[in-house]
């Protein structure tokens, strides 16, 4: 007599899974059962409870992979004058985080805005404040913005050729 085997489908293969088929193979004394387990992790179930508690010693500030701090500074890259620092490259030398233009790799401080790359280029830095959670970025007033960091081109005082609606080559 042959016997049929029940086909039982696991999804996931967390604790809760690995738990459920260790006991399902406690149970299945006869081996009449066929498990199939669909999974996205590539390694081995891990005890995540436990985890928590290997870690209970260790400071998981150190673990974080991401700054709980935020900067503001200019757009405009004061090498060649191009808006790109928003699509800069974000880093640390050492513990001073900074901004790497992605055009020519000039590197700058996000605290101080000081030239990191040994020339005597800087770019404006304004503070930020968090407050419940709301970020706050304070900026002097509008004159004094245009006077610090319009072009011909991009000003927030007068009519300009480029109208923000699109970028420009100016932008770009």
């Amino acid at each position: 007599m042959t016997i049929q085997k029940r086909k039982i489908v696991v999804i996931g293969n967390g604790m809760v899974g690995h738990r459920f088929i260790e006991k399902l193979i406690g149970f299945d004394k006869d081996r009449s059962c066929q498990v199939t387990t669909f999974c996205e992790e590539s390694r081995a179930a891990y005890d995540r409870v436990g985890l928590t508690s290997f870690f209970a010693h260790r400071d998981a500030e150190k673990l974080m992979i991401a700054r709980r701090e935020w900067y503001a500074c200019q757009n405009m890259c004061p090498h060649m004058n191009a808006f790109v620092l928003s699509r800069g490259i974000v880093g640390s030398r050492g513990e001073e985080p900074k901004v790497a233009c992605p055009l020519h790799k000039k590197t700058f401080s996000l605290k101080t805005g000081q030239g990191l790359s040994g020339e005597p280029l800087s770019v404006k830095v304004f503070p930020v404040r968090v407050d419940d959670g709301e970020v706050y970025l304070k900026l002097p007033p509008e004159s004094q913005l245009d006077a610090l960091l319009a072009t011909d081109l991009h000003s927030l005082t007068k009519q300009s050729v480029c109208d923000m609606s699109s970028a420009c080559a100016a932008c770009v």
